[in-house]
């Protein structure tokens, strides 16, 4: 079955924000690497086929999406993030980096192409993310803590620097006034992490418009079979 896996990869603490140059240099390096691999090995000898991928770097980091042909959900999980943790730990320029999570988004219309064919008592749901929620429900007791004290502190710090960015909206914007209902430093947060996500979606609105420009068969989003980080999901045009 084929499962998109999405990766997030990060910098190291306290790294400054990539700027354009950097995040370019980071796409076209993990790219690079990725094209390299000749084949994955999942657990007890089986095969997994990386059919193909793609990057869009961020000022944190990076988002790669792989596209595996997996016997299962775990499988495709487990081998992008062994895939992606080699790549860091043979690469001098990655050393350091993270992966900040490893997610399978079912593709729907594959998705449904395969449950149509399942039959029997151990049929998985029709609903992909109904699929998706029960393979992850055994792994729910040993999921990371989350991030430490010191690690929230860092990312709220990094957000309140990027919030003077936004000059189009003051601190009123998001509820701060000389009532202080709404502190100041929840003002910035708001701003700094509406900064960081829109630097996050330009640059997938950029690797997706790529990706359609090199579907040479496809007039349009919807006849394309291309895989896209968010073109699929923008509002229709009125």
């Amino acid at each position: 079955m084929t499962y998109f896996v999405h990766v997030d990869v990060v910098t190291p603490d306290g790294h400054a924000p990539l700027d354009a140059l950097q995040r370019t240099g980071v796409a076209s390096l993990l790219a690079d690497l990725l094209a390299r691999l000749e084949g994955i090995d999942g657990p007890d000898g089986v095969s997994i086929d990386l059919d193909d991928f793609r990057v869009a770097a961020h000022p944190e980091g990076a988002l790669v999406l792989l596209i595996m042909d997996a016997p299962a959900l775990e499988f495709a999980e487990g081998a992008a993030r062994e895939v992606v943790e080699e790549i860091f730990e043979g690469t001098e320029e990655f050393e350091d980096w993270a992966i900040a999570s490893c997610e399978v988004k079912l593709h729907d219309k594959l998705a449904q192409e395969s449950l149509a064919v399942a039959d029997g008592p151990d049929a998985p749901p029709a609903d992909p993310a109904e699929r998706a929620r029960l393979h992850r429900l055994p792994q729910a007791d040993t999921d990371s803590a989350g991030p430490t004290d010191e690690e929230v502190e860092t990312r709220r710090t990094h957000l309140r620097n990027l919030a003077p960015k936004l000059t189009s909206f003051t601190a009123a914007h998001f509820g701060h006034d000389a009532s202080d209902a709404v502190p100041l430093t929840t003002a910035e947060l708001a701003a700094g992490a509406l900064v960081n996500a829109i630097d996050v979606l330009t640059d997938e609105l950029f690797g997706d418009l790529i990706t359609l420009a090199e579907d040479e068969t496809a007039d349009s989003i919807d006849d394309s079979d291309a895989v896209f980080f968010v073109l699929e999901e923008l509002p229709p045009l009125l």
